[in-house]
C-alpha cells in the first residue's frame, strides 16, 4: 500500500507553547492576478479536458482544517472565463503569516516525512541538553523541495523575499535552508537578485541543528504546501526588476525551449523552428532555440531578460520567467493528463500566460506539437494587442 500524503506540524507542541509572536502579515482576501490569461479558442476543448490528481479541496466538515488534501482526479482549470484559477493553487488559501520567536530548538531532517503536505521539510523539537547550541540565533526556512532550482524559485524564494521586508529580523541573522542540489549552481545569484544579505546556513540530509533563538514564519490557516499567495510572487518579481526603469530597448527575442530530458520533449523540432523563424522575420524578433542543459546561467538570464515570447513544454527551464520583462508571454504546452503548469506563478508576476493543452500524459517522452498548432498560436497572438506601457 502506497504511503499517502498527510499533513503534519513542523513545530512540536512543547516548543509552540513558548512561542512569542513578533508580528503579523495579512494577505489580500480576494487576490487578483496582475497578469493576463490568454487562450487559443480552438484549444479550449483540450484545456477543459486537463485533469490532475492530488490537490487541496475546501472542506465543510466540522472539526477539520478548512482545506483537505484529495487524491481524486479533478478538472485542472477552474472558471477559465470569469475568475480563472487551477486546483493546483488556490490564490486565497493562505490568509496571513505570523512571525514567531521560538526558544531552544532542535531542527531535525526527517526523511520519513518527505510525503508531508507541510511547506516545511524538517521537524522542530525542544533542545534540552546542557551542551551549548550550534547556533545562537537563526531563521528557519527549510522549505520542502527547495533544493532544486524550480522549487527554490517557486516555493522558497518568495518567503525569503518576505523575510527581507520584516524589520524584526536583522540582516546578519543566518537563514537555515535546504542544501541545494549539486546541479543548482546559480543558487546565490537568485539570492543576490533580491538583495538578500543574511548569511545562509544549509541543513544537510540526515543532519540536525540546535538553535537557542529561532525565528519562524507560520502561515494561517496552516503551512500548506503549494499555496503561496500572489502577493509574495509580485514582491519577489519586483525586486528582480527594481533596477529596470523600462522595457528592454534591444531587439526582443522569441525563446523556444528545446528540452533534452527523459520526458516531455518535442517530437519534431524542425517544423516548429521553421515556422517561428518565419514569424520572427515578419515581426522583427529574433529566435533563440535554447537547450537548458548546455546554456549557461548568464546566457539564460540574458535571453529571458530580452524575451517577448517563450514557447516551451512544461518543465524546469520555464521558471526562468522570473528574469523576463512584465510584457513577456509564456506559451506553455501542457498535458491533458496529470496536468501541471506555471499558471499561478507567471500570472502573479504580472506576465501573460497562454496554456496550450495537448492530448498527452505528463510522463510521456515525446509531445507532438505540429506546425498547425504553432500557426494557431501565432494567429491568435497577432490578433490581440497586449500593451503594458499604457
Amino acid at each position: 500500500m502506497r504511503d499517502r500524503r498527510r499533513y503534519r506540524e513542523t513545530v512540536s507542541l512543547r516548543v509552540r507553547r513558548g512561542a512569542r509572536v513578533l508580528s503579523q502579515i495579512q494577505f489580500p482576501a480576494n487576490p487578483v492576478y496582475q497578469g493576463q490569461l490568454l487562450n487559443v479558442p480552438s484549444n479550449l476543448n483540450y484545456l477543459l479536458k486537463c485533469k490532475k490528481s492530488g490537490s487541496w479541496h475546501k472542506s465543510f466538515l466540522p472539526f477539520t482544517r478548512p482545506y483537505i488534501w484529495t487524491s481524486k482526479v479533478r478538472p485542472y482549470f477552474v472558471d477559465l472565463e470569469d475568475s480563472p484559477s487551477t486546483i493546483a493553487t488556490i490564490p486565497s488559501f493562505l490568509e496571513s503569516a505570523q512571525l514567531e520567536l521560538l526558544w531552544n530548538c532542535r531542527i531535525t531532517d526527517d526523511p520519513k516525512s518527505s510525503n508531508s503536505l507541510n511547506m516545511y521539510s524538517s521537524l522542530v523539537t525542544e533542545f534540552t541538553s546542557q551542551v551549548q547550541a550550534d547556533m545562537k540565533v537563526a531563521v528557519f526556512l527549510d522549505v520542502s523541495g527547495a533544493g532544486s532550482f524550480q522549487h527554490f524559485v517557486q516555493d522558497c524564494l518568495p518567503i525569503i523575499s518576505l523575510i527581507q521586508d520584516l524589520p524584526e529580523i536583522p540582516k546578519d541573522i543566518p537563514i537555515i535552508v535546504r542544501e541545494p542540489d549539486h546541479n543548482f549552481t546559480s543558487f546565490k545569484s537568485y539570492l543576490n537578485a533580491i538583495n538578500c544579505q543574511n548569511p545562509i546556513h544549509f541543513l544537510r540530509s540526515g543532519a540536525s541543528i540546535t538553535v537557542e533563538k529561532l525565528f519562524f514564519l507560520r502561515f494561517y490557516p496552516f503551512n500548506a504546501i503549494y499555496s503561496l499567495p500572489p502577493l509574495l510572487y509580485e514582491s519577489t518579481y519586483s525586486k528582480f526588476h527594481s533596477s529596470a526603469n523600462s522595457l528592454p530597448t534591444e531587439k526582443r527575442n522569441v525563446i523556444l525551449v528545446n528540452r533534452h530530458e527523459k520526458i516531455r520533449n518535442f517530437n519534431d523540432l524542425e517544423p516548429i523552428v521553421a515556422r517561428l523563424e518565419k514569424w520572427c522575420k515578419q515581426t522583427n524578433l529574433e529566435l533563440k532555440v535554447l537547450n537548458p542543459k548546455t546554456t549557461t546561467f548568464d546566457q539564460l538570464q540574458d535571453f529571458f531578460s530580452k524575451t517577448k515570447y517563450v514557447f516551451a513544454i512544461h518543465g524546469g527551464a520555464n521558471y526562468n520567467m522570473i528574469w523576463a520583462p512584465p510584457d513577456a508571454t509564456l506559451i506553455e504546452f501542457i498535458p491533458t493528463q496529470a496536468t501541471d503548469s506555471l499558471f499561478h506563478m507567471t500570472l502573479s508576476y504580472g506576465q501573460n500566460y497562454l496554456p496550450y493543452a495537448l492530448p498527452h500524459d505528463k510522463g510521456e517522452k515525446f509531445y507532438h506539437v505540429s506546425s498547425l498548432d504553432i500557426d494557431l498560436i501565432i494567429s491568435y497572438l497577432d490578433s490581440i494587442d497586449i500593451n503594458f506601457d499604457s
